[in-house]
């Protein structure tokens, strides 16, 4: 299975493909109402295990690295510093999760995969909404990808963490496929 996983401290997606990158579904963690760094991290290891132990261990996790897209003025150090550290730890229990070796947290370049998604349609004009474009262009290409709606009638939060996995998941397979060096089609 290929995971791409959007993790932030607020909302994490999940989006979930087979090896040859038809994508399933996609799912999300809101801690927003939780405390705490480490509390945080238990609560995504709770859903990491129970996801994983339904889904089998031989797994690929595309993870968006962290730092990547800073710039001065719009995103404070200490609010990125904070974003990377819960990164490493996301990435860390993902690694060591038990049972088995068997998988691999691939890390890639926000620009990476932004210029591999928009090979594949995704564009997104400077100063325009990133999360809105992004979504809208998953429920184009993905007619599986469900949305709800709040009392607003806006998407509700989530989905644009789960929109952010699919397109990070998405260009993690196509990244592996088009360089001809894929782990995925070694046994998994």
């Amino acid at each position: 299975m290929i995971y791409g996983w959007d993790i932030s401290t607020a909302i994490i997606g999940l989006s979930c493909f087979q090896n040859d990158g038809t994508y399933e579904h996609s799912f999300h963690l809101d801690l927003r109402k939780i405390d705490g760094q480490l509390s945080k991290a238990d609560e995504f290891k709770k859903f990491m295990k129970e996801f994983l132990l339904q889904n089998g261990m031989e797994n690929y996790h595309f993870i968006e690295e962290r730092l990547g897209g800073f710039s001065a003025g719009r995103t404070s150090a200490q609010v990125m510093m904070k974003l990377a550290q819960f990164n490493a730890i996301c990435s860390y229990i993902l690694w060591t999760h038990d049972p088995g070796p068997h998988r691999a947290v691939i890390y890639l370049h926000p620009s990476t995969w932004k210029a591999v998604m928009k090979r594949e349609g995704l564009l997104i004009p400077k100063g325009a909404d990133k999360k809105l474009l992004t979504l809208e262009y998953v429920k184009r290409k993905v007619p599986g990808f469900q949305i709800s709606l709040n009392r607003n009638d806006k998407p509700q939060p989530w989905h644009y963490d789960e929109a952010d996995a699919y397109c990070i998941g998405r260009a993690g397979y196509l990244k592996c496929i088009a360089i001809g060096n894929s782990p995925l089609s070694e046994g998994a």
